[in-house]
């Protein structure tokens, strides 16, 4: 039993060291990798070398681009209670991506830069569009034509709807004074009604008050049921009174609102004027330097442990079929 028990150990420490021993032949050290570094240096250097320089070229030899751009706030019309955009700021943004700037490339074919391009971007915060393009100094002239070309075209498109929407505020006005005129003019006569009823009432009781001078029972009768009436009838116009004070309070109130809000419609304009950017957009040329140093040693690597690889497998192939 002794004897089987002392063979499964040392089959057991068998394939243990067989485990731990293995890996051994996978491993790759620093120093091979170091080595490969070394033995393909030239080939580094080359790879370095045409990285470097095409991106020196580039950085030296692209031109300078600049930001143009002019900014159309949009104006406002009343609609319902309030004050709104005229057009959502997206649907101007469409319009002028699908409509406006490519009818006004069309339209200044000969002037325009070859394959102009110009972008709409919406202020998610206010109610305002920003058209932006990136072209060379040179053709700066150009791209703000193109810009405040496009940017006309809202203006006018606008123009006609905030003139609508005028014409029509103006006349809801009209009709409201109108309204409140005819209310004025109940009321106040209401109130004259009202107040000619009180002094009958006041001097009948006066009268009445005097009927111990001599004054028969049936004038008396007579008096007091015209004081219950005229009674009756200031109740009456005073019910009425408060009725056209409660119908013309909205009216006021709606006449109030448009009368302050007639002056906040403005058009759709251009609050910041087409113009260059002070300094080139995108990155400098020193960092463009910068990044193509970095990109070419990254690749200087990799094509010499790439070309190690290649090698060496080559070379493994050769031997099986040698062999």
């Amino acid at each position: 039993m002794n004897d089987h028990r002392n063979v499964a150990r040392q089959d057991d420490a068998a394939v243990s060291d067989a485990g731990l021993e293995a890996p051994a032949d996978d491993e790759i050290s620093l120093f091979d990798l170091w080595a490969v570094l070394v033995r393909r240096r030239w080939l580094m250097a080359a790879v370095f070398l045409i990285v470097f320089v095409l991106t020196f070229a580039y950085a030296l030899l692209r031109p300078d681009l600049y930001t143009y751009s002019g900014s159309l706030a949009i104006g406002q019309i009343i609609e319902g209670d309030g004050l709104v955009p005229i057009e959502p700021p997206e649907v101007v943004q469409g319009k002028l991506a699908q409509i406006y700037i490519p009818a006004v490339i069309r339209e200044h074919t000969d002037s325009a830069p070859t394959g102009a391009r110009l972008n709409a971007a919406v202020n998610d915060d206010i109610a305002m569009v920003t058209l932006t393009a990136e072209a060379p100094a040179e053709q700066g002239t150009r791209y703000i034509t193109l810009i405040d070309a496009a940017a006309q075209q809202v203006i006018a498109a606008h123009q006609q709807r905030i003139a609508s929407a005028r014409e029509t505020a103006e006349a809801t006005v009209r009709q409201l004074e109108e309204t409140l005129a005819t209310y004025q003019g109940l009321i106040g006569d209401l109130r004259e009604q009202r107040a000619h009823a009180k002094r009958q009432v006041a001097e009948l009781n006066t009268l009445l008050n005097e009927s111990d001078n001599g004054q028969s029972a049936g004038l008396v009768t007579l008096m007091q049921n015209l004081i219950t009436s005229l009674r009756e009838q200031v109740q009456s116009l005073g019910k009425q009174l408060v009725e056209l004070l409660s119908a013309r309070a909205p009216v006021m109130e709606k006449l109030t609102a448009l009368r302050s809000q007639l002056p906040a419609m403005e058009p759709t304009r251009l609050v910041a004027q087409p113009a260059q950017s002070l300094r080139p957009s995108g990155p400098g040329s020193f960092v463009i330097i910068a990044l193509g140093a970095i990109l070419g040693a990254m690749l200087a690597v990799f094509a010499a442990f790439g070309f190690e690889f290649v090698t060496r497998a080559n070379s493994a192939i050769r031997k099986g079929k040698a062999g």
